[in-house]
């Protein structure tokens, strides 16, 4: 979400709304916080971290690869043996 306008939040929120209206329980990176978007990103990362320790699958929104944070999750996840999928609109 660094370096991407508004941190991508518009994205983040409207596929966490879609899967949640799918049925899926969603942590969704861009509520952390409140949603303001204040805090630093090492208590980002933190909150990031322990909620891919906690879920069964990721969700990788496009252009995930380019994010350094995401690709510490997907490899947290993949340790894990978690679900991965990308996100297709």
């Amino acid at each position: 979400m660094t370096g991407v306008k508004k941190y991508n939040y518009p994205l983040f929120n409207k596929v966490a709304k879609k899967l949640r209206t799918e049925g899926f329980t969603v942590v969704n990176p861009a509520e952390f916080f409140e949603g303001t978007g204040k805090a630093t990103r090492e208590q980002y990362m933190r909150e990031s971290i322990k909620a891919v320790l906690e879920v069964d699958k990721v969700v990788l929104l496009p252009d995930w690869d380019k994010s350094q944070g995401a690709l510490l999750e997907v490899l947290v996840a993949k340790e894990l043996g978690l679900e991965i999928v990308e996100y297709n609109s």
